[in-house]
């Protein structure tokens, strides 16, 4: 364990990701869900977009749903902002942190959810973890879906805004995650071939995320099965 921070290279520029939001009016009369917790300055800028300005600088969505956006710029600010929040909140607990999944990878459209990819060393380490993160307004799920993926998710059930998934070395969950990342950034005909089934899927399941994720699956472990097999070659 080398207490990697990958990524993390920029000032976020909005407030601390808070659990609640409120309504506010933009310009078009429409009503965007804005964060509690943004400095009184920060309202006044949220309220001088138009609904689509509003909308591109926002993240979250409804638990269980699927919706794509375009990459946005500002996911990769996201990221920062909460992985120093999450070093802090880790304390001795030494981490191996990353942003990962699609918002990760510039030019290709994503849920508008940060997914972040941490490794400790042992389960005793990730139990000291819950505490922590739960004041920092996460919810721990254990090993919910995925063998080995302690997951943590951020936000209010009409908007989650962050995945954790934690992992320890022996999983090799951690180093899967950057190399199907890294694939995605360097090929630029995989990353339209995951782009498309991404929307196909979505559009068939758009109220079924666990479907979707496991049918968008397939093609992940594939890339990293070839991977694999290059590197025993």
């Amino acid at each position: 364990m080398d207490g990697t921070v990958y990524g993390a290279n920029r000032n976020h520029p909005y407030p601390d990701a808070p659990n609640a939001y409120h309504l506010q009016q933009v310009t078009s009369g429409a009503f965007l869900q804005v964060p509690n917790a943004v400095n009184a300055s920060d309202v006044g800028y949220y309220a001088g977009l138009d609904e689509m300005q509003a909308e591109a600088t926002m993240i979250g969505l409804p638990r269980g749903t699927v919706q794509l956006r375009p990459y946005r710029p500002h996911w990769a600010n996201d990221y920062d902002s909460e992985c120093q929040r999450l070093t802090q909140a880790g304390g001795r607990v030494d981490l191996r942190i990353a942003h990962v999944g699609s918002t990760a990878v510039p030019g290709l459209a994503a849920k508008p959810i940060i997914d972040i990819a941490i490794e400790v060393a042992t389960l005793a380490d990730i139990q000291a973890l819950v505490a922590p993160f739960t004041e920092l307004g996460y919810q721990y799920f254990g090993e919910r879906h995925i063998k080995g993926d302690y997951f943590f998710a951020k936000g209010a059930e009409h908007c989650r805004t962050h995945y954790v998934h934690v992992s320890l070395p022996d999983s090799h969950r951690f180093e899967h995650y950057l190399i199907f990342c890294d694939a995605l950034r360097s090929d630029v005909a995989l990353r339209e071939k995951y782009q498309q089934r991404k929307e196909m899927l979505a559009e068939l399941h758009a109220d079924d995320r666990r479907t979707y994720t496991e049918q968008k699956g397939e093609l992940i472990e594939r890339v990293l099965a070839q991977f694999t097999n290059s590197t025993n070659q």
